[in-house]
């Protein structure tokens, strides 16, 4: 069976927390460094902090306004600092998710410009067995 997709690489690994301030001192005694500065992500309901070390990066989420709803809290409550995702880089960013959907992965969602990617656009799939990836457009 032929494996046709158009992912580049791993971007990133989200990691969702309850206190991004918090979990930034964290990491940075594992050697990690903030990559500019915390970013709202309104349409995702999210806060992100880019993080790296050596040609690792990470992405903190916590959720945008404590107190308020947001996509991340049940798993925070469940999971807390510990991988929320892996985000791809994609070259074809309508055909990967063509491949995923054929594939068992949903939407989480609709396609959004998304800030912490630099102005591209990302989109969330969940599947049952990997668990949340995020594309990104390339």
């Amino acid at each position: 069976m032929e494996n046709k997709n158009f992912i580049i690489g791993v971007d990133h690994i989200g990691i969702a927390v309850p206190d991004i301030d918090e979990a930034q001192k964290l990491y940075e005694t594992l050697g990690y460094s903030a990559v500019g500065s915390k970013i709202g992500e309104v349409d995702y309901g999210v806060n992100t902090l880019m993080m790296k070390l050596g040609s690792q990066t990470i992405e903190l989420l916590e959720p945008l306004n404590k107190g308020e709803e947001s996509p991340i809290d049940r798993y925070i409550a469940s999971k807390p600092y510990t991988m929320y995702h892996v985000a791809y880089k994609v070259s074809d960013f309508e055909e990967q998710i063509n491949i995923l959907q054929e594939n068992r992965y949903v939407m989480i969602g609709e396609p959004r410009v998304s800030k912490s990617a630099g102005g591209k656009r990302a989109v969330f799939m969940f599947n049952r067995k990997l668990g949340i990836v995020e594309l990104l457009e390339s």
